[in-house]
């Protein structure tokens, strides 16, 4: 259904999780992803398309965690904070520092 480099990693996980099998997102692990992205025609198709095969199920959320909507919240504000980071450094084209 998807082939080139958008949305296969959203469909993969998607499947999954309808197969009744966990999907983890693990928040302490740091990636750092080198290209500045390519948001043209086909990332739009790819998403169209996981909308389209999707559509019926969404949207889902998992309580298996428990976690209150403070830290939901908190959460987000850092993973908001990385894609700042991130658009700032291929924006301006800054040298990343790895640590």
């Amino acid at each position: 259904m998807l082939t080139g480099f958008h949305g296969y990693d959203t469909d993969i996980c998607l499947q999954i999780f309808f197969k009744k099998y966990r999907v983890v997102i693990d928040r302490k692990l740091e990636i750092i992803h080198y290209s500045p992205g390519c948001y043209n025609k086909e990332y739009a198709l790819a998403n169209k398309k996981i909308k389209n095969k999707w559509n019926k199920q969404l949207p889902i959320a998992s309580q298996d965690q428990k976690l209150n909507l403070l830290i939901i919240s908190f959460y987000n504000i850092l993973c908001w904070a990385g894609y700042l980071r991130n658009m700032i450094i291929r924006k301006l084209k800054l040298p990343i520092k790895l640590r």
